[in-house]
C-alpha cells in the first residue's frame, strides 16, 4: 500500500477509473407513440437472432427492423 500514499498514484488511478466508467455508456434512442408504437405502456421487449427488436405494448404487437416499425393487433389475428 506505499503506492497509495503518493498523492500522483492515487490521481492517477482516479482518473483511469472516471475515463473507464464514461466509456461504458452505450448509444440510445427513444420510441414512442410519435414514432409509430401503438401505446405508450411497454409491457415486454425481445430482441431475435435476425437483430429484429420486437415490442410488446397494452393496445398490440411491434416489430421494429431498420428502423422501421410495424404494428399487429388483435385484428391480424394476435
Amino acid at each position: 500500500m506505499q503506492f497509495l500514499k503518493n498523492n500522483n498514484t492515487l490521481s492517477i488511478v482516479f482518473l483511469l477509473l472516471v475515463f473507464n466508467l464514461n466509456a461504458q455508456q452505450f448509444p440510445s434512442r427513444c420510441i414512442d407513440t410519435s414514432e409509430g408504437l401503438p401505446n405508450k405502456r411497454v409491457e415486454s421487449i425481445f430482441k431475435d437472432s435476425r437483430g429484429i427488436l420486437w415490442v410488446g405494448t397494452k393496445n398490440g404487437l411491434s416489430k421494429i427492423e431498420n428502423g422501421h416499425i410495424t404494428n399487429f393487433f388483435k385484428s391480424d389475428g394476435l
